[in-house]
């Protein structure tokens, strides 16, 4: 094979790779919209979800409860970011670009739920039906942005250790595991229905993939761009 037939079959299989990246990055925007949409429009009792909620709240525990709420106050929109910007600003005075990715993948992750909890609108489970033992009101359930956060910072994590040459198994064994902990977490405090979670999951995993598949772009024209995962 000459050089050019060489360059030419690279590109190709290049071009197909972020464009395979897209395509399922807006697939699961897609699905992760339409999950949304249609357990709002039934309803978690048609879902079952109420009942999922209603049998976790049957076996609260003193323990368990501290836990969960240390885990939402942990991954809540106040104490998550600040300790995401205290972990980059440590990274950035060693490796300034891993610093970057790491904080805006994560934050560009974590922010791409917004949308979908706008468009979708679904209403808070009601305290009085779960036992909720927080305070959540209003119409942004669907997805969880505590999940969207644990998501996004275990899928930011995984791309800065390729990024630099580093295994990444350890980071999907803990931000899964937290993950589904923290998930379970907030289905047990009654703060969200069990598609909220999920729909965190696909939404973000979707908006990673769509942010990977931007290096599809700039390879095309000369710039530099994220390393896909």
């Amino acid at each position: 094979m000459s050089t050019v037939q060489l360059i030419r079959t690279t590109t190709s299989r290049a071009s197909l790779r972020w464009r395979s990246l897209a395509m399922w990055g807006v697939l699961l925007e897609l699905a992760g919209l339409t999950l949304g949409l249609i357990v709002t429009s039934d309803g978690p009792v048609a879902t079952g979800e109420l009942g999922v909620d209603q049998a976790l709240a049957g076996r609260h525990e003193a323990v368990l409860l501290w836990l969960a709420q240390a885990l939402g106050l942990l991954f809540g929109p106040v104490v998550a970011p600040a300790l995401l910007l205290l972990g980059c600003l440590v990274i950035y005075r060693r490796d300034r670009h891993t610093a970057i990715v790491l904080g805006a993948v994560t934050v560009l992750g974590w922010l791409s739920v917004g949308a979908t909890k706008l468009l979708v609108a679904r209403p808070r489970p009601v305290a009085s039906q779960v036992a909720a033992v927080v305070t959540e009101t209003g119409h942004d359930s669907y997805p969880s942005g505590h999940v969207a956060f644990a998501v996004a910072l275990t899928l930011a994590t995984v791309l800065v250790l390729r990024m630099n040459g580093r295994t990444s198994g350890w980071a999907w064994i803990v931000g899964v595991a937290t993950t589904v902990v923290l998930a379970a977490s907030r289905l047990y405090i009654g703060a969200h229905y069990f598609a909220d979670v999920v729909g965190a999951v696909v939404l973000v995993t979707g908006a990673v993939l769509l942010m990977a598949a931007t290096r599809w772009w700039a390879d095309r024209h000369g710039r530099t761009a994220l390393p896909v995962l």
